[in-house]
């Protein structure tokens, strides 16, 4: 019994602690009921994360942007509008860190991902925090002028460190963005050999490209007259840290000294070229310190490497933009590039849906994962963040090796074809073709054209025959030199070697690249020329529209088709057997709406129902589907020969391969229907 009460005091003790523990932790005594168990609070509603994100573009510009050309109103300065959009500006450099140098006015470019569609940035709110003892301050613009946008900000750094912009974007609806930051680290400039030391290999290959010699070429050749007359203007591009600030950058107008000194180094450049004496090592006579940060350097992309070259990591790795050298090949007067290619269709976005893509479309519409691609890195690893295809995807800043320090130039691989005679024009079909394999028809898992089949097209290769043999055009020939006409055989208005460095351009380089209306300069004669910078060039577009009227770049054509005014001139033949020898597009246009109709024809006899739509991928199956090889095959060619979507069924591909696109077209009638088209010019043959 007493050893029953000891027990029975336990128990109670335990409980009482029980109780007491709660109370002393929990701040409350549990009770007990009988009943059904009391339904817990629900746990509070977790905020709704915002909609969109804030972005940073850094852009680095002279403190005197303002000087305006009076023949083309563009600024001579390093920023500029990008094309003849006053409202788009160049972010030299890409997200992630940005050097820049001390002392420099740094503008700050809002942008925002994942923006709601009709929605419209409205306000943007800035900070900024800079490192210990920085008294700079942030602050946005307030007018817009050209190149100077009001969703930009601008700050001056005063010390050397980490600064920290951050950004809040709030739509015309009301709703506020996540925030973004862009870090921005404020370094000096270190020169070239510094660089050379851990980054050999492209080192090398810089100091032998036109970049790498820029400065010295000119100095030491007399190549320009402007660098013994104004000379110091040109050095703005042609060197590193051209900026006429007091603080120290390490830059070249900080070593250099000034205009002043010009005056006896520019008398030197005109003693020679007075005497003739071109060659003569007048930049051996320059300080070491000034000859390494002369030409244009590694830092003149990539800004001040101080920083890294202090500690050296990853982290601390300088940015780069793939179009930052619209920073000066977009300048004035003949660097107009940077402009036309910001008008071209390259220079925009794609929207796939989110910010990252497939490695499939990284390929083409990444920067970075179409340079990995082409440098063999696998699909799984290639870089997917999709953008802008930027000037670097195509040139290599780093390789001399090929003609204008193209990736690729000759041979390129289009699906699981090598083409070997692309010239110049490489690079265009490496992207630019239909990414199928017209074999896989015949199998369960079909593989359709993906929108553009140029490369495929200009190479007289591609479509799905059905064992016929089908017809080409006479322009899978042109750019290759078999032509014996300077005009058909170049791009633009100069010498074939001068232009093409030698190469022959390929059919792309040829047409797209032709000069653009009122040349290459832009003076206040050229810039009102309809399609000056819209067409041709660098812009890579054969069509435009200005005024409210369409404006097509018929200049190359009329090599070998005198009289043309327009790309849908008449064709020698009745394609589509209406009795008429009509426009290349309207025949081909015709054709493609026979197809889509027997497609649908032969669909419903095979017991189903193929829905259409004018876009891509133009041809819905229901899903128990099951249609012939001449159903998938006739999809295959309407695809082909329908891809270049954004010119309009037919327009794009028709001019490419005129006969190829009819004889494929036509084979599928046939095959759909069981007889020829009457009446039609057959551009195939069994």
């Amino acid at each position: 019994m007493h050893r029953m009460n000891n027990k029975v005091i336990l128990i109670i003790g335990i409980v009482l602690f029980a109780v007491a523990l709660g109370v002393g932790l929990f701040g409350y005594i549990p009770t007990y009921a009988a009943g059904p168990t009391p339904t817990p609070a629900p746990a509070p509603a977790e905020a709704t994360p915002p909609p969109f994100t804030a972005q940073i573009g850094v852009v680095a510009m002279y403190p005197a942007m303002g000087e305006i050309n009076k023949d083309t109103g563009r600024p001579t300065g390093i920023l500029v509008p990008r094309g003849d959009d006053p409202k788009k500006t160049y972010a030299v450099f890409s997200p992630g860190t940005a050097n820049v140098p001390p002392g420099v006015p740094v503008y700050v470019k809002a942008s925002a991902s994942g923006v709601a569609q009709g929605a419209a940035l409205k306000d943007y709110a800035w900070t900024i925090k800079g490192p210990d003892g920085s008294a700079a301050a942030i602050a946005k613009v307030e007018k817009e002028v050209l190149g100077i946008t009001m969703d930009m900000a601008t700050f001056t750094p005063d010390k050397e460190g980490e600064y920290a912009v951050g950004l809040v974007v709030t739509d015309d609806k009301g709703t506020k963005s996540a925030a973004g930051e862009q870090k921005i680290v404020v370094t000096k400039y270190v020169g070239n050999e510094v660089c050379a030391g851990c980054h050999k290999d492209r080192y090398e290959g810089w100091s032998k490209t036109l970049h790498g010699t820029a400065f010295k070429r000119f100095v030491n050749e007399n190549a320009e007259g402007e660098y013994f007359s104004a000379g110091y203007g040109c050095a703005r591009c042609h060197t590193v840290g051209y900026y006429p600030i007091k603080e120290s950058t390490g830059g070249w107008w900080e070593l250099f000294g000034g205009p002043d000194k010009w005056k006896t180094f520019g008398q030197m450049i005109a003693t020679n070229a007075f005497n003739e004496e071109k060659g003569k090592d007048t930049f051996s006579s320059l300080d070491p310190k000034v000859q390494a940060v002369s030409n244009i350097g590694c830092e003149a992309c990539h800004g001040p490497a101080g920083a890294h070259v202090a500690k050296p990591s990853k982290e601390s790795a300088p940015g780069v933009s793939f179009g930052s050298c619209a920073q000066c090949h977009n300048a004035s007067g003949h660097h107009t590039r940077g402009g036309a290619y910001a008008n071209s269709a390259h220079s925009e976005a794609a929207d796939l849906g989110a910010p990252n893509g497939r490695a499939e479309c990284a390929k083409c519409h990444s920067s970075q994962g179409s340079v990995d691609t082409i440098n063999g890195v696998k699909p799984e690893e290639v870089d997917k963040k999709i953008g802008e295809i930027g000037c670097a995807v195509c040139h290599d800043p780093h390789a001399p090796a090929n003609s204008f320090q193209l990736r690729q130039v000759d041979t390129v691989k289009v699906g699981a074809v090598e083409i070997k005679d692309a010239g110049l024009s490489a690079n265009c079909m490496f992207c630019h073709n239909s990414n199928s394999d017209p074999k896989s028809i015949t199998t369960d898992k079909p593989g359709y054209p993906h929108y553009s089949s140029a490369a495929e097209q200009i190479a007289g290769i591609g479509g799905f025959d059905f064992g016929f043999k089908i017809k080409n055009a006479y322009h899978v020939n042109i750019g290759k030199g078999v032509i014996n006409d300077e005009h058909t055989n170049q791009p633009g208005n100069m010498g074939l070697t001068q232009v093409n460095d030698g190469k022959n351009p390929g059919a792309c380089v040829l047409c797209h690249m032709y000069r653009t209306p009122g040349g290459v300069w832009d003076t206040k004669d050229s810039m009102a020329v309809p399609g000056h910078q819209k067409i041709g060039g660098h812009t890579f577009s054969m069509v435009t529209e200005q005024d409210k009227k369409v404006v097509e770049h018929v200049e190359p054509c009329q090599q070998c088709h005198p009289g043309a005014t327009t790309f849908n001139f008449n064709v020698d033949e009745d394609l589509d057997g209406n009795g008429k020898m009509e426009g290349a597009q309207t025949e081909i246009k015709s054709l493609l709406d026979m197809v889509k109709k027997e497609i649908v024809n032969k669909a419903k006899a095979e017991g189903f129902e193929l829905k259409t739509q004018d876009g891509y991928p133009y041809f819905v199956f229901p899903q128990d589907a099951k249609p012939s090889v001449e159903i998938k095959g006739a999809i295959y060619n309407f695809r082909y020969v329908n891809g270049v979507m954004w010119s309009g069924e037919g327009k794009g591909s028709a001019i490419h391969n005129t006969y190829r696109s009819a004889g494929l077209l036509q084979a599928s009638y046939e095959k759909l229907t069981g007889k020829p088209l009457e009446k039609a010019s057959l551009m195939y043959s069994k």
